[in-house]
Formats: structure tokens, C-alpha cells, sequence
């Protein structure tokens, strides 16, 4: 960090279609489990464009934007042990404590101490720096050979939708036959619906189909492995499956990656 430097630039909330590029002040560690991020990358989320539009009216304003982040460690507290300065790193979209119940049981999102970057509650890393609380069990190494803009999408949309995919795995106990044989219809092929396509793929599904009215995004589901389906041209999604499948059966599952209620 700057020895002389005492403010950075950041992008405040201050309300609903009102943000402002300002001076803040650096932040500083304020206990032992902190650390001090520089920014190399971040993004914009759909999130915060419900917040800006006034969709989502946070509880308070004034606050730094931005939960999809990385960059490199400058500082961190006494009680850091897995990160130093000059770690390129990159953060999870939310703070967890690693200690308590949920965290020790793999359930992270439940910690009882959990805040949101970006929000009122943590400030975010739409700025020149950011306070990382509970650092060992936020961060994770940036590998030297990935782009830190690629790396973006490990903040929060990736995850997103390869938990979608994951949550149907469980479902059939990740049975090889089914992940191979299963029909899957997708709803959604938006940045969210990409992902979890890109996951799908990886994880071994074979049979995916997607539906969606952007014809721009329904090619580049195409190109990770989807098949396709433009609903300006099919009315009959349903019918449209159960012909492609085996008896008319239809779908054997679903992943829902639209975000509104009028998708189901």
C-alpha cells in the first residue's frame, strides 16, 4: 500500500440510479483475520443493477460496490496464516467466519456471521482497495496462468451455476448411467444459464437442452455443448421435448436459471 497515499477512488451507492465515483479512505486492518486486497479486476453483477434500478432498496446507502473481485494482498492481520503480501488472490462474493456450525459442516453460505460484499453491511471491491474479513477462509489463490477477468466468474456466477447443476447431481447420487442418459431441459441462457451450461458439460451431462428467446445467447450455449431451443419459434416446449425423447417422456429434469417467477 502506498506509504503517503491515505484515500482511493471508489464507487459509492449513495440510492437507486445515484452512484458516485469518490475519494474514501484506504482501508485499514481492523482485526487480526483481515486483510487488505489490492484490485486487479472486477465486475458488475446483476445484483447490483436491481439495487441501482430501485428493484432491491438496501437498508442503507453510502457503501462501496462490487462482490466479484481479485487482486493482490498488500497487508494482513496477526492471526492470517495461508496468505502474505504480494498474493494474488481471489474472494468469494460473501465473508465466512470458517468456525462456526455451518461453515465446519460445508455450508458456508449459512455462517452466522455471513455479510455480502457490496452491500451495507461490506463495503466492496469496486475500488482501489478492500477489506477482506476472515481472510483464510474468504480468499483463495489466483493461479498464476489464469486471467484475473476470467477469474471473475469464480467470484459468484460460476458457482451459481454449477450449483444448479450440482444440486440435480445429488439428486441421482451422481449415477453415471443417468448422468450420460437424463433428458435436461434449461431455462435460461443468460451469463448465469452460460455457466451453468459450462459446468453441465463438465460434470458429464450429455443430453441438454436449452431454451431461451436471445438468439445470441442460445449460440453461445451451442458452442459449450447445448442444444438449442429459440422460443420465438417453438410455442410447445413441452411437446417439443417429449419429441426428441425416448416414449414422449419429456424431461427428466429441469434447471431453472431465469430468476423470475413467470419462467416456471
Amino acid at each position: 500500500m502506498p506509504a503517503t497515499t491515505k484515500t482511493m477512488m471508489a464507487s459509492v451507492f449513495k440510492g437507486p440510479r445515484d452512484i458516485q465515483l469518490q475519494q474514501v479512505p484506504i482501508p485499514e486492518i481492523q482485526s487480526p483475520k483481515d486483510a487488505i486486497i489490492k484490485i486487479k479486476a472486477t465486475a458488475l453483477c446483476g445484483t447490483e443493477l436491481h439495487m441501482y434500478r430501485g428493484d432491491v432498496v438496501p437498508k442503507n446507502a453510502d457503501y462501496i460496490t462490487g462482490h466479484e473481485f481479485n487482486g493482490t494482498v498488500v497487508a494482513v492481520g496477526d492471526d492470517v496464516h495461508d496468505f502474505k503480501p504480494g498474493d494474488d488472490v481471489l474472494s468469494t462474493f460473501t465473508s465466512q467466519c470458517g468456525e462456526c456450525w455451518a461453515c465446519k459442516d460445508g455450508l458456508s453460505s449459512s455462517c452466522i456471521d455471513s455479510k455480502v460484499f457490496g452491500t451495507w453491511a461490506l463495503n466492496g471491491g469496486q475500488a482501489e482497495y478492500v477489506r477482506i474479513p476472515y481472510a483464510d477462509s474468504v480468499l483463495y489463490p489466483l493461479p498464476s496462468h489464469m486471467n484475473p477477468y476470467t477469474a471473475l466468474l469464480m467470484s459468484d456466477i460460476f458457482p451459481t451455476g454449477w450449483l444448479c447443476v450440482n444440486n440435480y447431481l445429488k439428486k441421482i447420487a451422481y449415477d453415471p448411467k443417468r448422468i450420460a442418459n437424463d433428458v435436461i431441459l434449461q431455462l435460461g441462457a443468460g451469463p448465469v444459464g452460460l455457466c451453468c451450461v459450462a459446468a453441465a458439460k463438465e460434470l458429464g451431462i450429455q443430453k441438454l437442452y436449452i431454451a431461451d428467446t436471445v438468439e445470441s445467447r442460445l449460440v453461445e450455449a451451442e458452442k459449450l455443448g447445448a442444444i438449442p431451443i429459440n422460443l420465438n419459434n417453438v410455442k410447445d416446449v413441452p411437446g417439443f421435448i417429449k419429441s426428441k425423447t425416448i416414449a414422449n417422456r419429456g424431461a427428466d429434469a429441469i434447471f431453472e436459471v431465469v430468476g423470475n417467477a413467470a419462467a416456471l
